[in-house]
């Protein structure tokens, strides 16, 4: 952890479009996950034992994950900060990606979970640590998004 990257602890889910991104590459203690509901849960451990984790999966498994996100990080009010790689729009060539990728914002707004979107890789390096501190202060998970278009630029 450092005052500019504030995490302690990246837990990631193989995701190609999130193996590219800088920010995965800070210095920190990584913890590799074979699934989504798996990652937030020990996020969520992190957060109790102290940590600070930055969780980083794929949209599609976020949705896979609805429950884990809401019965635990939700309901205990615990501050898990996520980054969601989201596929599905429109020139998405896997249709199959398509319903979640619409749907994706709409199932952390009816999961209460606050969410802001990187326009440019480069937004990550501020949007995440503000994630953070807003998901300790308040005491609930909080998502940062990127379309794939953003990291394919």
């Amino acid at each position: 952890m450092s005052e500019r990257w504030p995490f302690s602890h990246h837990v990631l889910v193989p995701c190609s479009l999130l193996a590219a991104l800088d920010v995965l590459k800070a210095p920190v203690d990584t913890v590799h996950a074979a699934r989504e509901e798996e990652a937030i849960a020990i996020g969520c451990g992190l957060v109790l034992g102290g940590g600070a984790p930055l969780v980083a999966m794929q949209n599609s498994g976020l949705a896979s994950a609805l429950n884990t996100l809401g019965s635990l990080a939700v309901a205990y009010q615990i501050g898990v900060c996520l980054l969601v790689s989201v596929r599905g729009d429109e020139a998405d060539s896997n249709p199959a990606q398509r319903p979640v990728g619409r749907a994706t914002r709409a199932l952390l707004d009816s999961l209460d979970v606050p969410h802001s979107t990187a326009k440019h890789p480069a937004d990550l390096w501020m949007l995440l640590p503000d994630a953070a501190r807003s998901a300790a202060r308040d005491r609930r998970p909080h998502a940062v998004l990127i379309d794939r278009e953003v990291v394919d630029a």
